[in-house]
């Protein structure tokens, strides 16, 4: 991948919107474990809970916590490609170490 090719062992804020492949992402993302990341900001399209509970034990298993949720309310009067409306939410993950270096950073400053 493009990260590879570059050269690059860490990601500081990796963000995505991929209009429903997020869950299958998160998955793979699990996986391959070649390249790590300090933060995760995802939207979330349709989510059904056993999707939620998949994606946020996945992430959890990276060293990653959610720090925000926000409803996407903009998303409720588009239609998606299924023709119904889609329901989104905004998720934040953090990976602790990388938050617990940034207080420590804070604090001497």
């Amino acid at each position: 991948g493009v990260v590879k090719e570059l050269g690059h062992t860490s990601i500081d804020v990796l963000k995505v919107d991929i209009e429903g492949g997020e869950f299958e992402l998160v998955e793979a993302l699990a996986k391959n474990k070649a390249v790590s990341f300090d933060q995760f900001l995802v939207e979330v399209h349709n989510p059904r809970l056993e999707q939620m509970l998949r994606m946020t034990r996945s992430l959890d298993a990276m060293g990653l916590v959610p720090f925000a949720r926000e409803a996407n309310t903009l998303a409720a009067a588009v239609q998606d490609a299924t023709g119904g409306h889609s329901c989104c939410f905004e998720y934040s993950f953090v990976r602790l170490p990388f938050l617990s270096e940034c207080a420590d950073k804070l604090l001497s400053a």
